[in-house]
């Protein structure tokens, strides 16, 4: 009976550090609310998934989830927020490289309209974590970057 009950804790035990080892899959949707509500972000306009495609290259069979939105507040170029979890590490490949050319866009247009702009493009960085890619285009841009980083731990 003590060998039953010694080999249950031991496979507890072994359950319960695998848990704890797991890492969080974030719903993308459940970041940018979060982005939106903790930097008070106002009017922020959805972009939705079926849109990804006509604006940054994102082949819909690509994507598992996504969730975007942009803002008109400010500047000659609006912010942009884009979170993809694509469907496997080929496809999240394939996706940071089109948000990079979205970047890359980004630049070379304020580049030549818009100076601050163009100061926080260069600023900007795509983010991977895992199937996760993220852009985020704006002045606050470090701070939603942390929020992102923050939906894994």
């Amino acid at each position: 009976m003590k060998k039953i009950t010694s080999i249950l804790l031991v496979v507890c035990l072994l359950g319960a550090l695998c848990a704890c080892g797991a890492a969080a899959e974030p719903e993308p949707s459940a970041v940018t609310d979060e982005i939106i509500a903790s930097l008070s972000i106002a009017s922020p306009l959805n972009v939705p998934a079926e849109r990804l495609l006509a604006l940054y290259g994102i082949a819909a069979e690509d994507i598992a989830a996504a969730s975007s939105f942009t803002t008109l507040d400010g500047g000659i170029f609006p912010d942009e927020v884009v979170i993809v979890k694509a469907v496997d590490p080929a496809a999240a490949g394939r996706v940071e490289a089109c948000l990079n050319a979205r970047l890359d866009s980004v630049m070379g247009q304020a580049q030549n309209y818009d100076p601050e702009s163009f100061a926080i493009a260069q600023q900007c960085r795509v983010q991977k974590n895992g199937n996760y890619v993220a852009l985020f285009i704006s002045p606050q841009h470090e701070a939603m970057e942390q929020i992102f980083d923050k939906a894994f731990q």
